[in-house]
């Protein structure tokens, strides 16, 4: 299958009602868990979870004001952040959130949000200078921060590789949607943090 994401202008913020694209030119993240139920997140405050195999959607509406990061935990829960520093956690079959997580990277917007499928480690990437781990608890349906990593830059991607003792970053000196804030002494690249999860606790 293929996905086709078309977006008027990079890094687009603007408040203006859909220009006759519907709202396909908002969405700003995407994720999976199943491979015919995708997950985005646009500028609009919404996520959707599309039923591809039905052809139908089910709508989620954010307390924050954008939705630019989405992540797939498990079949039953996602995460999503966006530009207030804020991570919500939700349940696949609620409307709302059920657990919201302020002030995660100082007010800062956090522009990375991945974790391991299936399992209780998430992580979220932004520019001031950290990388956050978190540790999920199905139970009780909440999000608790355990460490921070120390890297500077934007972290605009992260992905857990090797059972989650392995995480590999890309940094910037600016962020992936837009450049509302520039750090010219950081350079484009990519670090591999190999057991990161060692002495976290």
């Amino acid at each position: 299958f293929a996905f086709f994401f078309f977006q008027a202008e990079d890094g687009i913020r603007d408040s203006v009602a859909s220009r006759g694209l519907g709202d396909v030119y908002k969405r700003q993240t995407m994720d999976y868990y199943y491979k015919d139920r995708v997950i985005t997140g646009g500028n609009d405050g919404q996520a959707i979870l599309w039923k591809l195999s039905d052809e139908s959607q089910l709508l989620y509406q954010s307390k924050q004001p954008t939705v630019d990061c989405v992540y797939s935990i498990n079949e039953k829960f996602f995460a999503s952040s966006g530009d207030n520093s804020t991570i919500e956690l939700w349940a696949i079959g609620k409307r709302a959130p059920l657990f919201s997580l302020p002030n995660t990277h100082e007010g800062y917007w956090i522009c990375s949000l991945t974790g391991m499928k299936n399992s209780d480690l998430l992580a979220s990437g932004s520019v001031d200078g950290f990388i956050n781990l978190y540790k999920f608890n199905e139970s009780e349906a909440n999000i608790s921060l355990f460490s921070r990593v120390p890297l500077n830059g934007s972290i605009n991607g992260m992905k857990f590789m090797n059972n989650g003792n392995t995480l590999v970053c890309t940094q910037a000196g600016d962020q992936r949607l837009g450049r509302w804030t520039t750090n010219k002494t950081v350079k484009s690249g990519i670090t591999i943090f190999n057991n990161i999860l060692a002495n976290q606790q």
